[in-house]
């Protein structure tokens, strides 16, 4: 019976350290049906054009895109690459087909903290196509494609990439109300001063 015990557990105290782990399948399962209910609008072909609809999404998306990235907003729209060709998958998917999962786990510690529910995944998006807008301001429909779609290839760290995000969130917020934060943490995300 020895055998079964995790080294250093012993009598009582084994219990309460595996009594847990029987369920953790079930909690998971639980986190994720509520995550998918709060998704599920994306989902749906009859709501993509509603606000929390894919088409809304990436609507928001592009909306937030001119205000704090306008060059690149203008190349892309210039250059008529729908929006849709490079960033559905990110918020149908949340960005998890974009990293490895690791970075992906990092990513979405915040975008599932976001008290607004997944509207900080449009100022990621943001903070990614900042990546890649050195690079597609004098491209052509195909440079902005490729590029968009590898724009993840360049993030070295999730936290420089939540960094980014936050920076856009808080110059996105002073366009919106005209008041210039003095604070240079995210105002979005007060909780996190700083993505680490």
């Amino acid at each position: 019976h020895n055998s079964r015990r995790p080294p250093g557990l012993e009598g009582d105290a084994r219990d309460e350290r595996i009594i847990p782990m029987k369920y953790t399948e079930s909690d998971a399962f639980f986190a994720f049906s509520n995550i998918m209910i709060q998704l599920r609008d994306g989902f749906l072909r009859e709501l993509d054009k509603e606000s929390n609809g894919i088409q809304g999404r990436i609507k928001q998306f592009s909306e937030i895109m001119k205000a704090v990235e306008p060059h690149a907003h203008r190349t892309i729209e210039g250059n008529q690459v729908d929006h849709q060709f490079y960033s559905l998958r990110w918020f149908m998917l949340l960005l998890c087909q974009e990293f490895d999962m690791s970075m992906a786990i990092r990513l979405w510690d915040t975008l599932l903290a976001d008290p607004k529910r997944f509207t900080f995944t449009a100022f990621t998006s943001c903070a990614l196509v900042s990546y890649v807008r050195d690079d597609i301001i004098d491209g052509d429909f195909a440079c902005c494609m490729e590029n968009l779609q590898r724009a993840a290839d360049r993030v070295k760290s999730i936290p420089q990439l939540l960094n980014k995000a936050n920076e856009l969130c808080n110059a996105y917020n002073t366009y919106e109300t005209g008041v210039l934060h003095e604070d240079s943490t995210g105002i979005y995300l007060p909780l996190l001063d700083e993505h680490i």
